[in-house]
C-alpha cells in the first residue's frame, strides 16, 4: 500500500511539473523584466538632463532592441518537466534561465551588471 502511495504522489508530481513547464514566452518575459530593470537604474544614475533624454528614448529603444535579440538569440529547451532557455554569443552558449513549475528563474541583477562593467 505504501509503495503505491509514494509511486501516486512521484507520477502526481510528475504531472505537475509537466503541466507548468514554462515556455518560450515565460522565459522571455523573466529575462526582459530583470534587464529592463537594470537599464532603468542604470539610467537612473545618470546626471539629471541626461537622464531625462535616456528615460525617453532609452528605455523604449532598450525595450524594442530586447525583443529582437530575445527572438532572434534565445533558445528554449524544453524537457517536460522544466525548460532551460541559452543564448549562444561568439560561438558560446550560455545557459541564462531556468523554468520549473510555472516559474522562471534568471541570471541575478548584479552578474547583468558585472558582465556590462566587463564589456565597458
Amino acid at each position: 500500500m505504501k509503495k503505491w502511495f509514494v509511486l501516486a504522489i512521484i507520477v502526481g508530481l510528475g504531472f505537475l511539473m509537466w503541466a507548468t513547464c514554462p515556455d518560450k514566452k515565460d522565459h522571455q518575459e523573466a529575462i526582459k523584466a530583470v534587464v529592463i530593470n537594470v537599464v532603468d537604474e542604470e539610467i537612473s544614475k545618470l546626471p539629471s538632463v541626461v537622464d531625462d533624454v535616456a528615460g525617453l528614448v532609452g528605455l523604449p529603444l532598450a525595450r524594442t532592441l530586447l525583443n529582437v535579440v530575445m527572438n532572434n538569440k534565445l533558445k528554449v529547451k524544453n524537457y517536460y518537466l522544466f525548460s532551460i532557455g541559452e543564448v549562444t554569443y561568439k560561438g558560446e552558449t550560455r545557459m541564462v534561465s531556468l523554468g520549473i513549475l510555472g516559474h522562471v528563474f534568471t541570471f541575478d541583477e548584479d552578474d547583468l551588471r558585472e558582465a556590462v562593467k566587463k564589456k565597458k
